[in-house]
């Protein structure tokens, strides 16, 4: 679970293939950014969970390399947790 400070937080895979970072507590905006091995898979999906109970799975917007959700109806004080699916350049997810 991520609960970040009012101005955000980073962080990234364990295998260095992406970084991720979110801003805001309230109605936060989620970034991911994938590594070059994984760029040009053309898709990310955000899968989100609030106090535990799941928000959904929402199709990120692209933009540039990166891509970026908005989770509104989170409030300051709500734990968030998420994880991402996404494509691969060479196929397969």
């Amino acid at each position: 679970p991520v609960d970040p400070p009012s101005t955000g937080c980073d962080f990234s895979a364990a295998n260095g293939d992406w970084t991720a970072s979110v801003t805001d507590q309230a109605n936060p905006t989620v970034t991911w950014t994938p590594d070059a091995s994984v760029q040009g898979g053309g898709w990310a999906i955000l899968t989100a969970y609030v106090d535990g109970n799941i928000m959904g799975g929402f199709f990120m917007q692209a933009e540039g390399d990166a891509f970026t959700y908005t989770l509104n109806g989170v409030n300051v004080g709500d734990t968030l947790a998420f994880f991402f699916t996404y494509g691969l350049p060479q196929g397969g997810q």
